[in-house]
C-alpha cells in the first residue's frame, strides 16, 4: 500500500523516557534529537499514565528541532496538572501544541 502522505512514514518505536535531551528506547539505544522532527505522537494504550517528567521531557526534546509543533497523546492517561513553571519558555513561545486524543 502506498503512503498518500508527502511525509515518510512515522518512526515508531518504545520509548522507555527521556534522559538530558535525548530519548531512550526500551531496546537501551538513545535517539538523538532529529533536526527534521515536526510531531511527536505517544499512544501509551488505555490507562497508562504518563508522568509529568516524561512529557516536559518530550517537549525538551522536540523543541530541539526549529520544525516541531506538536506533541499527540492517543489513548494516554495524563497528569491533572502540569506545573507552568517547569515549561520550557521556548514551548511557550514557539506555541507547540499539546494534543490528547482518547477516540471518543
Amino acid at each position: 500500500m502506498l503512503n498518500p502522505s508527502p511525509h515518510p512514514d512515522p518512526l515508531l518505536m518504545l520509548i522507555s523516557g527521556v534522559q538530558h535531551g535525548d530519548i531512550l528506547l526500551k531496546s537501551g539505544l538513545c535517539l538523538p534529537h532529529l533536526s527534521s522532527l515536526e510531531k511527536i505522537s505517544i499512544n501509551e494504550g488505555y490507562g497508562n499514565l504518563i508522568s509529568e517528567d516524561n512529557i516536559i521531557g518530550l517537549l525538551n526534546y522536540g523543541i530541539q528541532s526549529e520544525k516541531f509543533r506538536e506533541l499527540w497523546f492517543f489513548n494516554c492517561k495524563l497528569p491533572e496538572f502540569i506545573r507552568p513553571g517547569i515549561i520550557p519558555e521556548t514551548a511557550k513561545s514557539r506555541q507547540i501544541k499539546g494534543i490528547l486524543y482518547t477516540g471518543q
